[in-house]
């Protein structure tokens, strides 16, 4: 196989160019011929089995959904999410910021990691375009930490 199925080239089309190497294969790609996109730049590593395609610009958004995608438990979170939100006054981050629970050790490259006691699924949205990101109050909530008092106010 050459080419992404339709349903497989629409769902990277609506996330950012991402792709999985678990939807290649179910998508009937095999080993070979992934690593054939791999070694031909076709595709550029974001992180273990999540490949972004070149054509597809690297963009912030693109980044949180890598995160995302490489780890189900990730959520994006702080600064990130208020961004994301486009809640008054916050900035686009310079790295994602993701949070997710202690015993869990996603990610090791281009993010902001954050641990949590407490992530329940109400503070999860699922956009659709493959981001998980912090419910506005848990967005808001988790502001907190890297916004001064005025600033936070603000918000």
């Amino acid at each position: 196989m050459t080419h992404l199925s339709p349903p497989l080239a629409e769902t990277v089309a609506n996330r950012h160019g991402l792709i999985t190497t678990g939807e290649l294969v179910a998508d009937g790609w095999s080993p070979t011929q992934i690593r054939g996109l791999i070694e031909s730049r076709t595709v550029v590593r974001c992180h273990s089995g999540v490949y972004r395609f070149a054509t597809s610009l690297e963009t912030f958004e693109s980044r949180c959904a890598a995160a995302c995608l490489a780890d189900s438990s990730t959520v994006v979170a702080g600064t990130a999410a208020g961004y994301l939100w486009q809640f008054r006054i916050i900035r686009q981050p310079e790295a994602p910021i993701v949070m997710f629970e202690h015993d869990r050790n996603p990610l090791s490259r281009g993010v902001v990691r954050r641990r949590t006691n407490v992530l329940d699924e109400v503070d999860r949205v699922r956009r659709s375009d493959g981001i998980v990101v912090a419910s506005p109050s848990r967005a808001w909530f988790d502001c907190a930490r890297d916004l001064s008092d005025e600033n936070f106010e603000a918000l």
